[in-house]
């Protein structure tokens, strides 16, 4: 459905931003993008590595990375697709003489100012020069991150390691700290990009290190934790209420009385299954470091939604679970996928897991179940997250970094819309130009993008830049460079302003500070706009309406699941393409995802709903309520 019409920017109106209790407002308009030192830094770069004058009197076209061509080992580069031919920076003239002047200047390190590159071009050529630089470099292609605020409330400043999108829009921070009996939990608004006071009263417990996922309902359960010293017991699970700002713990439906799991459980997996149960997973304390060999299992269970009750689940030749936080994926029709990522210590460095066991996926009914391995894949310290198609490959998971040296300065995926799921090969991450030796990706974060991409940052030193992955080609983009070190302790997640915030890290500097990404799309012209979505709630299989004045140029809609990360991980989110077409000039006609139950592609819950125009441009996400 592929149009050429530009979007019209019209506004959402103020009865639909407050839809299913979000935040009123919109977000700040990102801004045209500047010349900024950024800009400025990778335009002398350029500059900088040109060998002759020809290479410095062309701008070649954005260059992607296709790892895929050349296999394991090795990245090959080529013309970003679609992009213009090469453009012309100077004349044959001018560009052997800046090329000279160059090598006087310093045969070593070149030029470190536009100022001295201003005086030796007429001013007519360097204005065309100096324009189609700041042009290329800026924002427009690389993204950006600017500053979020600070996590302060009151004068009390916070170290954010959880990290949760509720349904009003506002982001719920849960601190890392190891000496309290009882989290402190606040909020910030993304459209503000201040904290919310008051803050949400604490819960009974340190929730630190704790494991999340959504209720169908969009409560946040929250489960074990206790902090590093463990000050709290680890066998408790809150729930926190959006709407009424509050916690309170899981309770017996029938009678009140508090509910608690069977085991105390530290660093913890919680994933949405698709018939309002929550499965929980891994947590031992035994398992530290990855230390020993044949620990007892530690028994999932799950949490049933309609009775408030903990379930111990029977699998034979249950997992371990070394290391802990392993990345679990609900996948169609409705089966778990077991990726092998996780925490084993909080060095920053490349580190194997020897008893980390393969990949596998679970099937089960009721509280019991089988797994099935699909092949050895150590990510450990590395991400994982479930890529969803409308073509094959239907359903994939890929892990990004992680596991010893030779893993973790790579990636690799699985298909698990195919008989035998198997691994495919392990391919090369990006690093950036001119950087000599491959970059060890170890704890990043891995973020799923409204248009289908995948962005990668943090889990390296802070001067590397971030990257944009894109799943139709295969290819890789370099971005903005984060301000700060996000490493172990960080978190990043999906706002419904289409940017991505990231705050924490492990005893670094601005690990307090929220920083938010623009990705290119924001610079790429109007956004379309959502005015109302009916029925409300959707369901499953149905039709369903989107009205928005952008209709005609709507290239794609998607529903995202809203992120609930920790310790990089976070096995809910997913980017779900729907089938739709235009039934009006201001009409489209959607199809919720698939009503086989229980529901494995999209878990009953609230969803945020992006359109995208044909320029790539994303809407601000609408929350909806899948039923």
């Amino acid at each position: 459905m592929a149009r050429t019409r530009k979007a019209r920017g019209a506004k959402a109106s103020r009865s639909q931003r407050r839809r299913k209790g979000g935040d009123v407002g919109r977000a700040p308009a990102a801004k045209r993008p500047e010349f900024d030192v950024k800009a400025q830094r990778r335009a002398l770069q350029f500059l900088n590595r040109a060998r002759s004058p020809a290479e410095l009197g062309i701008l070649p076209p954005r260059r992607v990375y296709e790892p895929r061509e050349l296999g394991p080992g090795a990245l090959a580069i080529h013309d970003e697709p679609e992009s213009p031919a090469a453009v012309k920076l100077l004349d044959v003239q001018s560009a052997r003489h800046l090329f000279e002047a160059r090598g006087r200047l310093s045969p070593l390190w070149g030029f470190s100012e536009f100022d001295r590159i201003k005086s030796l071009l007429p001013p007519e050529v360097f204005r065309k020069f100096w324009e189609i630089l700041s042009s290329h470099f800026s924002a427009a292609t690389y993204g950006q991150w600017i500053s979020g605020g600070s996590v302060t409330v009151g004068g009390v400043t916070m170290v954010a390691r959880h990290a949760a999108l509720l349904r009003t829009g506002r982001v719920l921070l849960i601190e890392g700290a190891c000496s309290v009996t009882q989290s402190r939990t606040w909020l910030w608004n993304p459209y503000t990009r201040a904290m919310v006071t008051p803050a949400p009263a604490t819960p009974g417990n340190n929730l630190y290190c704790a494991g999340h996922s959504f209720l169908s309902d969009g409560r946040l359960l929250v489960a074990g934790g206790g902090g590093e010293s463990w000050q709290s017991p680890k066998d408790r699970v809150w729930l926190f209420d959006p709407m009424a700002g509050t916690w309170d713990y899981t309770r017996n439906v029938a009678t009140s009385a508090q509910t608690m799991m069977s085991r105390e459980r530290w660093y913890p997996t919680c994933v949405s299954l698709g018939d309002d149960r929550i499965l929980i997973g891994s947590g031992d304390l035994g398992n530290l470091n990855c230390a020993i060999q044949t620990p007892p299992a530690m028994p999932m269970e799950i949490y049933n939604e309609a009775t408030g009750q903990f379930s111990l689940v029977t699998t034979p030749g249950d997992k371990f679970f070394n290391p802990t936080y392993p990345g679990l994926h609900l996948f169609p029709p409705h089966q778990v996928f077991f990726a092998p990522v996780g925490f084993r210590n909080n060095s920053e460095t490349p580190g194997a897991c020897t008893v980390n066991e393969p990949s596998s996926i679970l099937t089960f009914g009721g509280v019991s179940g089988s797994w099935a391995d699909t092949g050895a894949q150590d990510r450990t310290k590395g991400m994982s997250v479930l890529l969803v198609r409308q073509s094959p490959p239907y359903i994939q998971v890929m892990v990004a970094g992680g596991g010893d040296a030779a893993k973790s300065n790579t990636y690799a995926k699985i298909d698990l819309s195919v008989p035998a799921p198997a691994w495919g090969p392990d391919l090369p991450l990006p690093t950036a130009p001119g950087q000599a030796q491959p970059t060890q990706r170890i704890h990043p974060n891995v973020v799923l993008l409204p248009d289908g991409t995948v962005f990668v940052c943090g889990g390296a030193d802070v001067s590397e830049p971030c990257w944009l992955y894109d799943p139709e080609t295969l290819s890789w983009t370099e971005m903005d460079e984060l301000t700060y070190s996000r490493r172990y302790h960080s978190v990043a997640l999906l706002l419904p302003t289409g940017e991505v915030m990231a705050t924490g890290g492990q005893s670094t500097a601005g690990e307090s500070e929220i920083e938010v990404f623009q990705p290119p799309y924001l610079f790429a012209g109007p956004r379309p706009t959502i005015s109302s979505v009916s029925p409300d709630p959707i369901h499953h299989g149905s039709p369903f309406t989107i009205e928005t004045p952008d209709a005609a140029d709507i290239y794609r809609v998607t529903l995202v699941r809203p992120m609930a990360v920790s310790h990089q991980t976070d096995s809910e989110q997913r980017v779900i393409p729907l089938s739709f077409t235009a039934a009006g000039a201001t009409t489209l006609a959607a199809t919720a995802p698939s009503p086989a139950h229980p529901h494995g592609l999209a878990p009953k819950g609230y969803y945020m709903l992006f359109l995208i125009n044909s320029s790539g441009v994303p809407s601000e996400a609408t929350f909806v309520f899948l039923h």
